[in-house]
This record gives C-alpha cells, sequence and structure tokens, in this order.
C-alpha cells in the first residue's frame, strides 16, 4: 500500500507514500526503508529499460541488503524474484552475508548458485 515518486532522477526529490498514508521525503526515511525503496527504485529503471523488447540481460547488485531487517529483506528478495520471472533479466547478488542464500532459498520462483571466493 506504499507508493513512490520520482520528480526527477534525483534521490532529493524522491518521496514515499507510507502505508499511513503519509508523503516524506526519502531522507526522512529509515535507513532499510531508504534502501529497499533505492533497491525497488534501481528494478523499476532496469524494467523501464528493457521494455524495447531487446531481451534479457544482467542486473548485478552490490551488498543491496546491507541496511535491511529481515522482513525487509524478504521484500527485496520477492521484488529480485518477481523481477527475474517477467523480465527474464539474471540476477547477481554480491554479498558477504551467508544467511541471504537461505533466505533466498524460501523466496518461491528464486534459484541460488554460490561462488565463494
Amino acid at each position: 500500500s506504499a507508493s513512490a515518486e520520482f520528480t526527477d532522477f534525483d534521490s532529493a526529490s524522491a518521496s514515499m507514500t507510507d502505508a499511513g498514508g503519509e508523503k516524506r521525503p526519502i531522507d526522512q526515511l529509515s535507513a532499510g526503508t531508504r534502501d529497499l525503496f533505492m533497491l525497488a527504485a534501481r528494478v523499476a529503471l532496469a524494467r523501464r529499460a528493457r521494455k524495447d523488447g531487446e531481451g534479457p540481460a544482467l542486473l548485478v547488485l552490490d551488498e543491496p541488503f546491507y541496511a535491511l531487517d529481515p522482513e525487509r529483506t524478504r521484500a527485496a528478495l520477492r521484488l529480485l524474484a518477481n523481477f527475474h520471472r517477467d523480465s527474464g533479466w539474471q540476477v547477481i547478488i554480491l554479498t558477504k552475508d551467508p544467511a541471504i542464500q537461505n533466505e533466498a532459498a524460501l523466496i518461491d520462483g528464486l534459484h541460488t548458485t554460490t561462488i565463494d571466493l
């Protein structure tokens, strides 16, 4: 039930209507909510970039869940699973957190491969 709005491609102009119906600038959100918002914005931009039917591509994310609590991490993983299913894009998540693979295994439609470096 939350919604987001960009008037320009600038985080200073971004705002979010929270579940309580209050519209707040992005800089007034908690770090976890702000990071989830920015991840959703990146996915939206990726969707838009390929609307012309060019086919699947690759989305690489570096520590996208760093400031997220477990509930927001699951929401982010569901967002990425839906993006993958709808677009055909491959999603690569770079992280040092081994718990992410366990969380990802619980999300329907999200398949993981771990590469230890």
